[in-house]
C-alpha cells in the first residue's frame, strides 16, 4: 500500500536532484526483512518502512546532498562515506556511519 508518507518520501527525494543537478543514485531503499537481515540491517531498520540510502551521480557532492537533506529537514539522515541515508522518521535523528 502506497501512503502519504511514501510520496512525500519520493517528492523530496527529487527536490533534492534538482537542487545538486544531477541523478541520484540509489543504494537501498525498502527492504522486506529476509533482505534486511542478509545485508546485515538493524532489526528495526527503517529501510523496513521505508528509507532511501543515495549518492549523486558523480559521487563528488555527497556533503552537499547531506546539507540539502538538512534544510529539507528530513526526519532520518546518516552520513556514510560513500552516501547518505534518509528517511521520514517523526523524531529527528542525525548520524555519521
Amino acid at each position: 500500500m502506497i501512503t502519504e508518507g511514501f510520496y512525500q518520501h519520493m517528492h523530496k527525494l527529487e527536490e533534492l536532484r534538482r537542487e545538486i543537478g544531477q541523478a541520484i543514485i540509489i543504494n537501498s531503499g525498502f527492504r522486506c526483512a529476509d533482505h534486511n537481515k542478509t545485508v546485515f540491517g538493524k532489526e528495526d531498520s527503517w529501510h523496513l518502512r521505508f528509507a532511501t540510502d543515495i549518492r549523486p551521480e558523480d559521487g563528488k557532492l555527497l556533503h552537499q546532498v547531506y546539507k540539502i537533506a538538512l534544510a529539507q529537514e528530513w526526519g532520518g539522515i546518516g552520513l556514510y562515506d560513500s552516501f547518505v541515508h534518509l528517511d521520514c522518521r517523526p523524531i529527528p535523528t542525525r548520524w555519521r556511519g
